[in-house]
């Protein structure tokens, strides 16, 4: 198996292009063969909760993390993500209908940019604390998360 082969020298990895849709069984492999990924994409794998977390653990220098469209992750998958991961910076959640935003409580300092696009059921409620906590060195991109309003936040 290539991953056997050459995993331990990859920084890189995009499997969003892949013409045949992976399974969770994927994240299982990466996590043990690829343990110096910095960028990983996985827009539209077929991904779980247990799968995500088991990875996460397991890639501790993970810098870049994209699941577009990657619907069965929920709030507990990204708290496992943003828990484990202290060196994350980048984290794209775009088109995560399961989100609320509860778990963002947990994105720790090194996080530069979090993206939510067409994440529906982000609440301004939870958004508003964690928002406190990571602004102004960290930026929150939002577009068409329809249960959120206006929250003007002024800093001293």
């Amino acid at each position: 198996m290539m991953l056997q082969r050459c995993g331990k020298s990859l920084v890189s990895l995009d499997l969003s292009s892949s013409p045949y849709r992976l399974s969770h069984f994927a994240l299982d492999l990466i996590g043990t063969f690829c343990p110096n990924v910095l960028n990983l994409n996985l827009t539209n794998m077929g991904t779980t909760k247990v799968s995500l977390k088991n990875m996460v653990q397991r890639l501790p220098h993970l810098k870049y993390l994209n699941v577009c469209h990657c619907q069965d992750i929920g709030e507990k998958a990204v708290w496992w993500v943003l828990n484990s991961l202290k060196s994350l910076e980048y984290l794209n959640l775009t088109d995560n209908r399961r989100l609320t935003g509860q778990c963002f409580f947990q994105a720790g300092m090194s996080i530069k940019e979090i993206v939510l696009a067409d994440c529906t059921n982000v609440r301004h409620e939870d958004l508003t604390i964690c928002s406190l906590q990571m602004f102004p060195h960290s930026a929150l991109r939002i577009r068409l998360c329809t249960l959120l309003v206006v929250v003007r936040l002024v800093y001293p």
